[in-house]
């Protein structure tokens, strides 16, 4: 399947660089059922409107995940020269430091051209880090001979928050971003299975729309609220750089699916209800946990998902997300969701009026759509 296929015309966006000032203020794009017959395929709304819009004994499930401020900045020990490592995931123990002592971490750093492996990194409050070797995905391996929790501190201290690179381009992270890029369900930063610690990079983005009023309001009209947690790592906006989607390596993420979500979810399912995703990664988990039937298990491990449009989902009948990059396995999870051609013209549509795009911008509803012929 060509990647070609998943892009369409960017002339236009508006690319968020802040969230809406009122956060459930943001506009909301509702992509009408064709199979009830609306008269029109798109509808125009609010995020604070939702509570009305959706039905008593629904319930929307949530990534509970907790971004860390996962960017250092330091200088080069032999030249001084100013150096940017961006935190991806750590490595397994017999991955760690080449001495045994501390721990390693896959990571991003910049300027990488000038930086050679063997380099070691100056970073306030934090022992001498190196950069062990470069990948050719991009990826560095960085060791630090400290241990978690006093990297941990450093970077509660020191760090900054990693916006994504499209924001970034535009400015630089800032303490307004600490509490912007972080959404009300936020509570899971770390959790260290066995050896390994792992941690947010990028924020849920979808559920940065809510706010204490619209919790209170869901529940008021009997919604319910299923928290799962999967650990977004940089992955989510790597754009795919070959021709075919089938060569592109899927990045895996940690995840967790407690069981007192699974059991509403299934009562939920069980007694007519519908179940809407809020967001991709809480969508990527709902089916890497769901069986054949729709139903879900409880689960923990690293799921390394990718829905294309040849994917037939189980679980969820809605999805609410933000409008995607092209060209990434985002865009082509909502086209696989809700269909190919019908998600090109909604974000054509989106971008005429004036729709903001990308992790600060508006959301879009989207039911389930059957699969029906395409392109390919």
């Amino acid at each position: 399947m060509k990647t070609a296929l998943f892009t369409y015309p960017c002339h236009g966006v508006r690319i968020a660089l802040r969230p809406h000032p009122i956060r459930d203020k943001a506009r909301l794009l509702i992509l009408n059922d064709s199979r009830l017959h609306h008269k029109t395929p798109h509808q125009h709304a609010r995020i604070d409107q939702l509570p009305a819009i959706l039905k008593a004994g629904d319930t929307l499930v949530i990534n509970n995940v907790k971004v860390i401020k996962a960017r250092l900045k330091g200088r080069t020990r032999h030249n001084n020269r100013p150096c940017d490592i961006l935190l991806c995931h750590p490595l397994p123990q017999e991955q760690h430091t080449p001495d045994g002592i501390g721990h390693a971490w896959r990571a991003m750093v910049k300027p990488r051209k000038k930086i050679p492996p063997k380099t070691s990194i100056i970073i306030k409050d934090i022992p001498t880090a190196t950069v062990e070797q470069h990948h050719e995905d991009g990826t560095s391996i960085v060791s630090f001979p400290c241990s978690w929790e006093q990297l941990r501190h450093a970077l509660e201290r020191f760090g900054v928050m990693p916006l994504p690179p499209y924001i970034e381009k535009k400015r630089t992270s800032d303490r307004r971003d600490e509490q912007d890029y972080q959404t009300i369900f936020s509570t899971q930063a770390h959790r260290a299975p066995q050896d390994q610690t792992h941690s947010a990079i990028a924020s849920p983005t979808a559920g940065l729309h809510f706010t204490p009023r619209i919790l209170y309001a869901l529940k008021r009209h009997a919604i319910s609220i299923a928290p799962l947690t999967l650990y977004v790592g940089a992955g989510t906006f790597q754009p795919i750089r070959h021709d075919h989607i089938e060569q592109h390596p899927m990045h895996g993420e940690y995840g967790l699916m407690p069981n007192t979500t699974a059991r509403l979810i299934n009562r939920t399912k069980q007694q007519g209800g519908r179940i809407i995703a809020v967001g991709t990664t809480s969508l990527r988990m709902l089916e890497t946990c769901a069986s054949r039937q729709g139903y879900i298990t409880p689960w923990q491990g690293i799921t390394k998902l990718f829905i294309t449009p040849r994917y037939r989902f189980r679980c969820a009948d809605y999805l609410l997300t933000n409008f995607h990059q092209p060209r990434t396995t985002l865009f082509m999870l909502v086209c696989a969701f809700s269909g190919y051609t019908t998600m090109h013209r909604l974000y054509r549509h989106a971008i005429r009026t004036g729709y903001r795009f990308y992790s600060y911008g508006d959301a879009c509803l989207l039911p389930h759509m059957p699969r029906r012929p395409s392109p390919w």
